[in-house]
């Protein structure tokens, strides 16, 4: 609970009150208005696009843009009659310059996000690993703005994957120990690529949420390979890994369940794939290699995609 706290605050608390401090607040000045409605503006899609939604809901981030919207309207009503400019004070100059401030700083947030949203290099093609359900991207893009892993080379394009529910949320709960609560909990594995299954590990357990198991971070795995690519499906259900290495599978076919082993803090699937020209130890393919940018269904996939 302490952990979801400034996670609630940062994406409820403080757009919620730019937005009341955008509609409750008299402008003197159109210039004032149209400071505040891009401060806050600016902000909220910030939250909106960086914001862990799936923890809360997928569904409030449109709540808050409509709030926004509203906020914006019944202000400018207010602003309409006021002129755009009028000689101030020290006191307003120094408002203006932090306005400006934070409008500079949420507008550079804003541009980084939508970077994360692109990518570099030859992407590739993969089949949805996950069917039956409403799935959603808690990390994923380019760069550390909308995904950590980003900050691991060969993980650059990594995703984590989780399952919401019809209120829009990754389970019922906050942050429940149970795991069977976490809606992609044994969900079934399907192997997003044809190819050769070069390591499969099963048989460490499941933990319970926040646990986390840092000496063996996959937990129960599956690395595919196919040409010089190899792809990585991470933290699998205990006693779920349906294939060994050797095997061929094909696109489609299911290798295993996701669960909660290794090092992850709640049940979620990870994915990645890196280029490696030649042979190399399973071993080392957590630390090899190059980025291979991931397309679901044809789209490449960030923080709140849903397919």
């Amino acid at each position: 609970m302490i952990l979801f706290l400034p996670l609630f605050i940062l994406t409820l608390i403080v757009p919620a009150a730019l937005i009341v401090w955008l509609w409750r607040r008299r402008s003197k000045t159109k210039l004032d208005w149209l400071l505040r409605l891009f401060v806050a503006g600016t902000f909220v899609l910030v939250i909106g696009l960086v914001g862990k939604w799936s923890s809360i809901s997928l569904h409030l981030r449109w709540v808050l843009f409509a709030a926004l919207i509203a906020a914006a309207v019944l202000s400018f009503r207010r602003a309409r009659e006021a002129p755009f400019y009028m000689q101030n004070g020290v006191w307003w100059w120094l408002s203006f310059g932090g306005r400006a401030f934070l409008l500079a700083n949420f507008s550079l947030w804003v541009v980084l996000a939508f970077q994360a949203r692109t990518y570099s290099g030859e992407a590739l093609a993969i089949a949805a690993p996950l069917r039956g359900g409403r799935y959603v991207v808690s990390n994923g893009g380019s760069n550390p703005m909308l995904n950590p892993h980003s900050k691991v080379g060969p993980q650059t394009y990594a995703l984590d994957i989780l399952q919401v529910n019809a209120l829009g949320a990754r389970a019922r709960g906050v942050l429940p120990r149970q795991l069977d609560r976490y809606e992609i909990y044994g969900d079934t594995l399907y192997s997003p690529i044809s190819g050769t299954v070069i390591a499969a590990v099963d048989g460490l357990p499941d933990l319970t949420p926040p646990e986390m198991d840092p000496t063996r971070l996959p937990g129960n795995h599956v690395w595919i390979r196919a040409g010089n690519v190899y792809l990585v499906l991470a933290h699998l259900k205990t006693g779920s890994v349906r294939v060994r290495p050797g095997q061929t599978v094909s696109a489609g076919e299911p290798v295993g369940q996701v669960g909660n082993s290794g090092n992850t803090s709640e049940p979620h699937l990870h994915i990645h794939a890196v280029r490696i020209e030649g042979e190399v130890s399973p071993d080392r393919l957590l630390e090899l290699g190059d980025p291979v940018p991931l397309l679901i269904e044809g789209r490449f996939l960030s923080r709140n995609s849903t397919f």
